[in-house]
C-alpha cells in the first residue's frame, strides 16, 4: 500500500487550522509548508496538470496538498484565469472521484480490490470536498475580479477578463451534490465516527 493510500484527512473547524495540526498521527494530512502569495500562482500549472492529467488521488501527496492549500489561501490575489482553472480542476476531479466511488461501493461485496481501494479514495474525497467548499465560499463572498487585456491594442480593442463565481456555481453545486448522493453509510461505515464531512457539506451548502 502506498504512502498516499495510508493518509487520512480530518475536516478542521477552520481552514487555517490545517496549518496548526500537531502530528498526533503520522497518517493525518495537514499543511507542512505554505507558499508565499507571490509564488502560489506560479505553481498552479504544475498542480492542475498533476491532478487532472496524472491522478486525482495525488491531491493527498504532501506537496500537492500544501500547494492547493496555498492557492486557496491566496485565492483573492490570483488572476481571474488562475481562479477559474483552480475551481474547475477541483470540481471536475471531485465529480470523477464521486463516480469512481459509486462504482466501488456497488462492487464492495463482490471484489476485494474494491474494498482495498476505498480508504485512499475516501480520503481524497474528503480533501476535495473540503477544499472545493471553502474555495467556493471564498469566491462567492468576493467581488468579481478583472484584469485589463487591452495592452498593446487601440481604444477599440479594450477588453477585460473577469472571474465571476456565479458562472461556475452550478458546476460546484453538481459536484458537491454528487457526494451527498453517495451511500455514505457504506462509505464511512458504522465503525468510523467521522461525520464531520456530511455535516460540513449540508451546513455550508446553502451559502454557496
Amino acid at each position: 500500500m502506498s504512502a498516499t493510500a495510508e493518509m487520512d484527512f480530518v475536516v478542521p473547524l477552520a481552514f487555517c487550522d490545517l496549518e496548526n495540526v500537531r502530528e498526533e498521527s503520522s497518517r493525518q494530512l495537514y499543511v507542512t509548508a505554505v507558499l508565499p502569495q507571490e509564488q502560489a500562482e506560479k505553481q498552479l500549472r504544475r498542480v492542475v496538470f498533476e491532478l487532472c492529467e496524472q491522478d486525482a488521488l495525488c491531491i493527498c501527496s504532501q506537496q500537492n496538498f500544501d500547494e492547493v492549500y496555498s492557492l486557496i489561501k491566496a485565492f483573492d490575489m490570483l488572476s481571474p484565469y488562475a481562479k477559474q482553472q483552480l475551481l474547475d480542476c477541483l470540481a471536475s476531479n471531485l465529480a470523477m472521484l464521486t463516480a469512481s466511488l459509486n462504482t466501488l461501493l456497488s462492487l464492495r461485496d463482490k471484489e476485494d480490490a474494491a474494498l482495498e481501494a476505498l480508504p485512499q479514495q475516501r480520503t481524497a474525497l474528503k480533501v476535495y470536498c473540503y477544499f472545493l467548499t471553502h474555495l467556493a465560499s471564498t469566491a462567492a463572498s468576493a467581488r468579481p475580479s478583472t484584469v485589463d487585456t487591452s495592452a498593446g491594442k487601440g481604444k477599440k480593442g479594450k477588453a477585460s477578463a473577469q472571474f465571476d463565481y456565479e458562472q461556475h456555481r452550478d458546476k460546484v453545486m453538481r459536484a458537491l451534490s454528487g457526494v451527498l448522493a453517495l451511500n455514505l453509510y457504506y462509505l464511512f461505515g458504522l465503525q468510523n465516527p467521522e461525520v464531520s464531512l456530511p455535516k460540513f457539506l449540508v451546513g455550508t451548502g446553502s451559502t454557496l
